[in-house]
């Protein structure tokens, strides 16, 4: 007799592929981060300097002396 509940080729349970994950290994120590860190801050203090006196045309002591009320502030609400 001839069993119609076979198995066709559509029936079949795939499984999904594994994922590889990879993971990222630690390269960078402590000296050169801190480095690209001072990098980074000391080139953004001259840029934002350079905007500031530009926008601020005559009152660029004013508007650095404004934001670093701000600053201070900002730096008590983590205090």
């Amino acid at each position: 007799m001839h069993n119609s509940w076979q198995l066709k080729p559509g029936d079949r349970i795939f499984r999904p592929r594994r994922i590889k994950r990879y993971r990222l290994r630690r390269v960078l120590g402590v000296p050169a981060l801190f480095s690209a860190g001072y990098g980074n801050v000391g080139s953004s203090i001259y840029y934002a300097l350079g905007i500031v006196a530009l926008v601020a045309m005559g009152a660029t002591p004013v508007a650095l002396g404004i934001a670093g009320i701000l600053f201070i502030f900002t730096a008590l609400t983590y205090a």
